[in-house]
């Protein structure tokens, strides 16, 4: 973006659902059918239609809005709702939140009374042990959905190949009666 022309405002967007209806404007605006903007910006074909679709399909995320914004000729500004702002600032203040001390975060003295993070098994069904093995058959059927007969076979075949060498393993090594002499 260059300093000597200002941006021309298109939309003023403060939800989701406003930036897809002003990238569908756009879009319109410029006469472009999905087709082109999947090859401008890079995106797979039909990626676009499903982006900018009445009901969206696909949602904006990473891969997807710069490459968009791009071949729309859009940029991103973040700009301050001062309006909007006090009213936050208002609402803080009477729910009791004040300001953030920098120098007792740096410290460390914030995280102390922090919430403790949630642990990634937090999945009811993994701390019953009754409930674990039932979501264990469910995400084994979902994998074997999702695998082709030959996969399958193989998975198939490791797994009585790891059975087989564990009941070795718990044979007693010397297996043939002592001969009485």
């Amino acid at each position: 973006m260059s300093d000597a022309a200002a941006p021309r405002q298109i939309a003023v967007v403060r939800t989701h659902d406003e930036l897809h209806a002003a990238l569908r404007a756009r879009a319109d605006q410029l006469g472009w059918t999905r087709t082109a903007l999947d090859d401008l910006s890079g995106l797979a074909n039909t990626h676009v239609s499903k982006l900018l679709a009445p009901v969206p399909i696909k949602r904006l995320g990473r891969s997807s809005l710069g490459p968009l914004l791009g071949a729309m000729g859009l940029v991103i500004i973040i700009a301050e709702d001062a309006e909007l702002l006090e009213r936050m600032r208002r609402l803080a203040v009477a729910k009791g939140h004040g300001q953030r001390n920098e120098e007792m975060a740096r410290n460390g003295a914030l995280r102390a009374n922090a919430k403790p993070a949630k642990s990634r098994r937090g999945n009811p069904m993994l701390q019953d042990p009754a409930l674990a093995s039932e979501f264990g058959r469910i995400m084994r059927a979902r994998q074997l959905a999702g695998m082709t007969p030959a996969q399958r076979r193989r998975s198939a075949r490791w797994a009585a190949r790891s059975r087989q060498r564990k009941l070795r393993a718990r044979e007693p090594a010397n297996s043939k009666p002592a001969n009485s002499s």
